[in-house]
């Protein structure tokens, strides 16, 4: 299995973090404020960097203002992924206040720099030959393009193309805070060809329709109806679909009801639950997507299921998964203690994985969720 890890340094409330992340689902908890949704939100920001450039990338993670960690001083904020033999490098330096936009950026292949520029320099190194940048815009892309034109690189293209790239495309981070079901309710999706399911959510009617519709996403359609159907079999047997010149919004079948209901009727948990789903089926085979905390607004019984059907689904498309919780019932669906990780005062590396926590012995009498409960892991550092 090829290794996956992340590593960051003074991003906002992340001093230090580093990462061994391993393939399957995994969940991050620990005290409000800790860094866990920050954590998951340096992907969101590496991918936004990626395919937009620097200053779009923050604009989508908060804003300048405690973009650096307020114990960096001068320090820069640093990023770096590493796939088996490849790793991608990216450091902020700042000119006073606001970031440099020719910043540093680094992709090495067994140690060997195969891209090179160094911050504050328009001229850098790539595979070899000299070529220029423009400030604010990552050379990632542009050295994947430049490997696809090398027949001897293909280790390390497929390692970039398919891979690197499609683990920081756009749309990976989901939250249930960001879902926007006012919006939803009050408006449907706007009728167009959209297969991933946007941040907010309100594009979800449009991406299920185009999913039934087409032999090759039809399993996604297929796989949303199941975990609907297990999740809330009191509620829930089908979807139809009703459209306007520019809308597309569903109706649901109940069960022993003949006549469809419109979507509008049902809770904030069932929405929920339906975008969840959505969401993971979103995330292409071998992809990652990130989920955090997705037991807002569901019973302890629709997180269960979604939470296994979420499972079946990572295994069946090699997907990795990350969420961030406060759930001790998201908790205890992970036997494999390795995929709890632990954002901790006093915690020598952040995150720790529950089965290397100092007090991982004591911890192992509890369930995860108990113990997470009854802050014997995860909890603030006590006042003094």
């Amino acid at each position: 299995m090829l290794s996956f890890s992340l590593a960051a340094r003074n991003f906002r409330g992340l001093r230090v973090a580093e990462w061994e992340i391993p393939a399957g689902l995994s969940v991050v908890v620990g005290p409000n404020g800790s860094g866990k949704s920050t954590l998951l939100r340096a992907f969101e920001f590496l991918a936004t960097l990626t395919w937009g450039g620097v200053d779009r990338a923050i604009q989508y993670t908060g804003g300048r203002v405690g973009l650096r960690h307020f114990d960096a001083g001068d320090e820069p904020i640093e990023f770096s992924m590493r796939l088996g033999d490849l790793e991608w490098k990216v450091v902020l330096p700042f000119s006073g206040p606001s970031t440099d936009a020719l910043f540093q950026e680094e992709i090495r292949w067994k140690g060997t720099a195969q891209m090179s520029y160094a911050a504050g320099s328009i001229r850098g190194t790539l595979l070899d030959a000299q070529e220029d940048r423009k400030p604010g815009e990552s050379q990632l892309l542009r050295y994947a393009n430049a490997l696809g034109k090398n027949t001897e690189s293909n280790a390390i293209l497929f390692l970039v193309q398919y891979r690197l790239l499609q683990w920081l495309e756009p749309s990976k981070y989901w939250s249930s805070r960001t879902y926007d079901l006012a919006r939803l309710r009050r408006s449907g999706s706007p009728s167009d060809s959209d297969t991933t399911l946007s941040a907010d959510g309100t594009n979800v009617w449009s991406v299920l329709r185009n999913w039934r519709d087409k032999r090759e996403t039809r399993a996604r359609y297929d796989f949303v109806i199941a975990g609907m159907r297990d999740a809330f079999a009191a509620h829930f047997e089908d979807l139809d679909f009703e459209f306007t010149a520019q809308q597309v919004s569903g109706r649901v079948y109940v069960p022993g009801r003949k006549e469809s209901l419109p979507f509008h009727l049902f809770s904030d948990g069932w929405m929920t639950g339906l975008l969840h789903l959505s969401a993971i089926a979103s995330t292409r085979s071998q992809g990652l997507f990130i989920l955090d905390e997705p037991e807002n607004s569901l019973h302890p019984h629709a997180i269960r299921s979604i939470f296994r059907s979420m499972s079946a689904w990572a295994e069946k498309e090699g997907l990795t998964g990350v969420f961030a919780t406060h759930s001790p019932v998201v908790l205890n669906q992970l036997k494999d203690r390795g995929r709890v990780f632990v954002i901790e005062p006093g915690l020598a590396q952040t995150p720790t994985p529950l089965d290397e926590h100092p007090n991982a012995e004591w911890l192992s009498h509890f369930s995860v969720g108990d113990a997470y409960a009854n802050e014997e892991v995860g909890a603030p550092r006590a006042a003094e």
